[in-house]
C-alpha cells in the first residue's frame, strides 16, 4: 500500500500533477448514442523530455516545458511552433497561464559537488517568451501554480506555501509547511484544498494563507476537489470518498471502492471518481450511490478530463485513452497505442471540443468535432 501511495505522490507531482509524425491514429470508432463517432486525430509533436504536467493552453497557443528547462509555445491549430523561451535547469511545476502571462518553476541542475538552496518562479510573456520578473523560493523537488486574483500560489511538495504578486514577482504571504502532499491541490475562487501525509486535508484563504478548514481523516488522502465554498470531496488511500461540509465539519455521504482514490471531480451528472481498481466511478452528488461504473484495462493514476456529457480518460502504462458517455458509461471511442505510453497527468479542453495531452515523447491533439472547432 505504501508503494501505491508514494507512486501516487509522484506522478500527480511530477503529476503533481505520469512524436514521431509516422505514428498512425489508432482511434476506433463507436457509437454510443451520443452524436460521436470517434475522436478525429489533429496533430501531434515529438517533445525531446517532456517535462510531466507542464502543458497548458489558451485555446490559441500550446505551451509546454521539458526537463532540459525550455518552455515553448506552439499553434493550437497547426502545431506550428511560435516561440522557444531556454530557463536552464530543470522545469519542476505545471504552467500556470492568464492573459498575458506564463508562470512556470525551474530548479538548477544539481551534480554531486553542488546543492541546490533555492527554486525560481518566472513569468514568462505569452507573446514572446521573455521573461518579465522571477522571484527565488525554497528549494523543493516539485511545485504545483494556481493563480488568485491578484498572485500566484505556490504550492511544494513538503506542503510549504507562497503566495507571488502577479505583476512584480513579490512575496504577498507565506505559510509554513502542511505537511507532505499526498492529494494534488484544488485551486478555486473560494480557496486552495489539499491533503497531506499526515492524514489531514486543508482548505485555505488565497488572500492571507489562513487555514479556512482542516479535517483528519483516517487513511491518507489522495484527492480532493473543492467545487464550493461549503463542499469538499476527498478520497482517500483506502479507496473511501466522502463529502465533507467545510462550515460544519460534518460529513455527508460515504462511498467505497477497491481501491486507493487517485482522482475525484464534480460533473453535471454526478461525482466523477477514479479509483487503482481499475474503474471509474460516477456517483450521485446527494448520496453517494453508484450511478454507473466501468472497468478499464489499466490504472487511471490522474489522467481524466470532465467534459459536458463526455470523460476522456488516460490508462497509466496501458496504452489505452477512452471517451466515456458521462450519462450511461458507456464507451464512445477508445485510443490505443502499440509503442509509448500516455502520461499519468490530467488532460487539456481546448477551443470547447478539442482534447490535448501528452505521451512520453511528445503531446497529441484530438477533436471530438472536427478539428480547429471551436
Amino acid at each position: 500500500m505504501t508503494r501505491h501511495i508514494l507512486t501516487t505522490i509522484l506522478l500527480q507531482f511530477a503529476l503533481f500533477f505520469l512524436f514521431s509524425n509516422h505514428i498512425p491514429n489508432a482511434a476506433q470508432g463507436r457509437n454510443g448514442g451520443s452524436g460521436v463517432t470517434a475522436l478525429t486525430k489533429c496533430w501531434e509533436v515529438g517533445i525531446e523530455a517532456p517535462a510531466l504536467n507542464a502543458l497548458a493552453s489558451d485555446n490559441i497557443r500550446v505551451f509546454f516545458g521539458t526537463t532540459t528547462g525550455s518552455v515553448q509555445a506552439i499553434d493550437a491549430k497547426t502545431s506550428g511552433i511560435i516561440w522557444t523561451s531556454e530557463l536552464g535547469g530543470e522545469i519542476v511545476s505545471n504552467l500556470a497561464v492568464t492573459d498575458t502571462t506564463i508562470y512556470v518553476v525551474s530548479n538548477p541542475l544539481i551534480s554531486k559537488e553542488t546543492a541546490a538552496s533555492e527554486s525560481i518562479l518566472r513569468s514568462l510573456n505569452k507573446e514572446s517568451g521573455i521573461t518579465n520578473w522571477t522571484a527565488r523560493l525554497a528549494f523543493s523537488q516539485q511545485f504545483v501554480l494556481g493563480n488568485s486574483q491578484t498572485s500566484i500560489i505556490a504550492i511544494a511538495l513538503d506542503g510549504s506555501l507562497n503566495a507571488v504578486g502577479n505583476q512584480q514577482g513579490n512575496i504577498v504571504w507565506k505559510a509554513p509547511s502542511f505537511g507532505m502532499i499526498t492529494a494534488r491541490p484544488s485551486f478555486s475562487t473560494h480557496g486552495t484544498a489539499f491533503g497531506t501525509g499526515n492524514k489531514q486535508v486543508f482548505v485555505i484563504s488565497n488572500d492571507n494563507g489562513r487555514v479556512l478548514f482542516k479535517s483528519s481523516t483516517g487513511f491518507v488522502p489522495t484527492a480532493v476537489s473543492n467545487p464550493s465554498s461549503k463542499a469538499l470531496i476527498v478520497g482517500d488511500e483506502r479507496g473511501n470518498v466522502i463529502l465533507l461540509n467545510t462550515s460544519t465539519g460534518r460529513s455527508g455521504w460515504k462511498f467505497k471502492s477497491g481501491g486507493g482514490i487517485s482522482f475525484v471531480s464534480f460533473s453535471n451528472n454526478g461525482v466523477l471518481v477514479a479509483s487503482l481498481d481499475n474503474f471509474i466511478y460516477m456517483i450521485s452528488t446527494s448520496n453517494g450511490d453508484v450511478v454507473w461504473k466501468r472497468r478499464l484495462p489499466g490504472r487511471v493514476a490522474a489522467g481524466m478530463l470532465v467534459l459536458e456529457n463526455f470523460v476522456f480518460a488516460l490508462t497509466y502504462s496501458e496504452n489505452s485513452a477512452f471517451l466515456i458517455d458521462s450519462r450511461k458509461g458507456e464507451v464512445v471511442d477508445q485510443l490505443i497505442r502499440d509503442d509509448t505510453n500516455y502520461v499519468a497527468q490530467i488532460p487539456l479542453l481546448v477551443n470547447g471540443w478539442n482534447i490535448l495531452f501528452t505521451t512520453t515523447e511528445g503531446i497529441e491533439m484530438h477533436s471530438l468535432k472536427w478539428c480547429g472547432a471551436k
